[in-house]
């Protein structure tokens, strides 16, 4: 066994000389003088490194399965929408959102579960601005916990602190990140309109809230299905021909958003588009197109369109028919558990005869009212319709 300092003193052997080195004993030490004490805390720095790197192995590797270990209490194994068995506790009390906030916050907002969201989106989804409603509908979001940075990339110690009890993303790479780190993770599904409302049902069942998952359900199918009806007897001719350009020009809308466009009587000019694959336009479509209504959600978008000289000819421009899209849990498009609402909203902005105002108003407010349990009042309502949220 090596020592690492003098060893006992051995009455056996001679005393070293003390009055200094000499003869021999000048060139070196003495064979009848211990070696000089070698500092013992280089075996300290060790032993704290071995044992934090043991410690942060086996808690990573205590974490690293979706999976809790054994005698960690009861869970439920469910199966999200990406066909994934997740073990996830019981009684959820936190909860942390993963890639477009305002409509993962929106659909637990709108179960009732809005209140155990525990990330704030302030860095990519500023809520002192478009997104202001989420301070009203889960004031916690203020002082929460930024778990993405400006990057969109996930800030894992942060993540680690806050140990939420289910994280729930549609990003791919979120997905992979947050199960190496061991934390119960979900993927819900926004492509379509009916992975949507599978989303909604799955999310009810995981926070048990099945009865307001169906109401949101029907409640879906019924708007739509009022739309419908209110433009059934339009001919294609006085059918409008639009633009919803969503979330910003040159961009066709995804599949959800052209239902919705489809259901409220509108011929949108970017259906083709969008059955195809591309998702691109461009300034010679829109001159081909001519379309008589432009939707957008930003003041600049529109000044850019109306500012290019290309398009100068078009009907919306000399019209002025440019028609601002409302964000409140998001922007109004397929894209947001708002979208039965917005089905209506697209029928009054398009065809106001069929759907006056003063329906649309009461609409909205008995939307807010039912699912984000907000009581909502009229003159907000008059001016989300008009877009000015």
């Amino acid at each position: 066994m090596t020592s690492f300092g003098p060893g006992p003193s051995n009455p056996m052997k001679p005393k070293p000389e003390s009055r200094g080195l000499k003869g021999t004993a000048a060139h070196g030490i003495s064979k009848n003088v211990w070696p000089a004490p070698t500092p013992s805390w280089p075996l300290c720095v060790f032993i704290v490194i071995f044992l934090t790197l043991t410690f942060l192995c086996l808690n990573y590797q205590r974490r690293r399965s979706n999976f809790p270990p054994a005698g960690a209490g009861p869970s439920l194994l469910v199966t999200d929408l990406a066909g994934r068995h997740v073990a996830i506790p019981p009684a959820i009390d936190s909860v942390a959102t993963f890639g477009s906030t305002p409509i993962l916050n929106s659909l637990l907002e709108i179960l009732g579960q809005g209140h155990k969201i525990r990330n704030q989106p302030n860095l990519v989804h500023d809520l002192s601005g478009p997104w202001r409603m989420h301070k009203i509908f889960a004031p916690q979001l203020v002082s929460a916990p930024v778990l993405r940075d400006r990057n969109h990339e996930l800030i894992l110690e942060t993540i680690l602190t806050a140990d939420p009890a289910l994280s729930i993303t549609m990003t791919p790479s979120y997905l992979e990140a947050l199960e190496r780190l061991g934390l119960p993770v979900i993927w819900v599904d926004w492509s379509t309109a009916e992975r949507m409302l599978e989303t909604v049902v799955f999310l009810g069942e995981v926070f048990n809230q099945k009865d307001r998952a169906e109401a949101y359900v029907s409640y879906y199918h019924g708007r739509l299905k009022l739309a419908c009806g209110l433009t059934a007897n339009l001919k294609e001719s006085d059918k409008k021909g639009v633009v919803y350009a969503f979330p910003r020009p040159w961009l066709v809308p995804e599949e959800p958003t052209e239902k919705l466009l489809s259901s409220a009587g509108a011929r949108s000019l970017t259906a083709d588009f969008s059955k195809k694959g591309l998702w691109f336009y461009g300034p010679e479509d829109l001159l081909g197109w001519n379309p008589e209504t432009i939707f957008y959600t930003d003041e600049a978008h529109a000044a850019a369109l109306k500012g290019d000289r290309r398009l100068g000819a078009l009907r919306a421009i000399k019209n002025d028919a440019f028609i601002k899209i409302p964000t409140v849990g998001h922007m109004w498009s397929g894209h947001t558990v708002e979208a039965p609402l917005v089905a209506l909203w697209l029928v009054h902005r398009l065809y106001p005869k069929l759907y006056p105002r003063q329906e649309l108003a009461a609409e909205t407010i008995y939307f807010y009212q039912t699912f984000f349990d907000y009581s909502m009042s009229p003159a907000l309502a008059d001016e989300i319709i008009d877009g000015g949220w």
